[in-house]
């Protein structure tokens, strides 16, 4: 499946729907997607990952880069809509922080990180 990507403005900041794998690929043109959201000035950017079954870790390197860039402009970023693999992946990775506060394992949303 190719990679797709839809940006919608909402009230409360930006978000991101990416369709299709998150990985090598795709990395370069999702980064260049969020770092662009980041740079608007929204106070949140979001990552909805409802039609995505699949990252790597250059997706996690972007989402990483991409929360970083977000306080550096003391915005917020997230992701939700995580499917299992997903969900997975980001609990592998130790990043289940970046989930929405209720779709966090309940180790992690206690965390208040």
């Amino acid at each position: 499946m190719d990679w797709d990507c839809m940006v919608e403005r909402t009230p409360d900041g930006i978000v991101v729907k990416p369709v299709g794998p998150l990985d090598l690929d795709s990395a370069a043109a999702l980064r260049g997607v969020l770092q662009a959201a980041v740079k608007t000035g929204a106070h949140r950017v979001e990552v909805d990952l409802e039609n995505v079954d699949f990252v790597d870790s250059t997706a996690i390197g972007v989402f990483v880069a991409t929360r970083r860039a977000a306080d550096d402009r003391a915005a917020t970023f997230g992701l939700r809509n995580a499917g299992p693999m997903v969900r997975m992946v980001l609990q592998i990775a130790n990043l289940t922080t970046l989930l929405a506060p209720d779709e966090r394992p309940a180790a992690a949303a206690g965390s208040g990180a």
